[in-house]
């Protein structure tokens, strides 16, 4: 697995508003530059380069229907942190897709676990 590079912002945060704190997305992306590139010249006021010590953090969103941290990976179970491409979203140029918790690596859209 080469190097990958993070953001972070909110879904729903724009050039006016910091969104909401618990629907953080975090993108991969391939090369510094290319996540560089897309934070300097990104819209959303929300949006900022991340460390690898900080994505899972930064991608656990808390699950306001079901009152839980339900975005993490749930002990002693087989679900995982990866690195997924949902096909319902454009991403941006040298954006590799967003972390989410997997639960198998022959789910729709699996590209590889963030942790090997």
């Amino acid at each position: 697995m080469s190097k990958r590079f993070f953001s972070a912002e909110s879904a729903h945060g724009s050039s006016s508003s910091y969104g909401f704190s618990n629907d953080t997305v975090v993108y991969a992306f391939g090369s510094k530059k290319d996540r560089d590139n897309y934070v300097d010249k990104s819209k959303n006021i929300s949006c900022r380069k991340i460390i690898f010590s900080e994505v899972t953090k930064m991608a656990a969103n808390v699950s306001l229907t079901m009152n839980n941290n339900g975005g993490r990976p749930k002990p002693f179970s087989c679900e995982y942190w990866g690195i997924v491409n949902c096909g319902f979203e454009d991403f941006p140029e040298g954006c590799i897709c967003r972390v989410e918790v997997c639960v198998c690596d022959g789910d729709y859209g699996f590209i590889e676990r963030l942790y090997k």
